[in-house]
């Protein structure tokens, strides 16, 4: 169908990065917040990604150790509940886990 590059369908890569981003990353979205419990695999030192949410774009780097949110839009605070604390990002936010 001249839909795929190299064998692999352009519209899977979708499925693929919501796969690891709600799977690995721990994103979920309840009752309109933003939640992050990344279960790394023990194999993996860092996830990194980008999420948009509410018109902020985050930038996500999860390690072993700590989670570090960087509103890279910063035009908003954002709330979010990370390994279930509260917490509000404006600029920079690490958490130690």
């Amino acid at each position: 169908m001249g839909s795929s590059n190299a064998g692999i369908h352009a519209a899977s890569f979708g499925g693929v990065w919501q796969c690891i981003v709600y799977g690995f990353g721990g994103v979920r979205m309840l009752d309109g917040k933003l939640h992050l419990h990344p279960p790394l695999p023990e194999e993996w030192d860092e996830l990194t990604f980008t999420i948009l949410w509410k018109g902020q774009k985050l930038l996500v780097k999860a390690g072993k150790d700590s989670v570090s949110i960087r509103n890279l839009t910063g035009t908003a605070e954002v709330e979010i509940e990370i390994c279930g604390e509260q917490k509000i990002v404006q600029g920079e936010l690490e958490v130690m886990m």
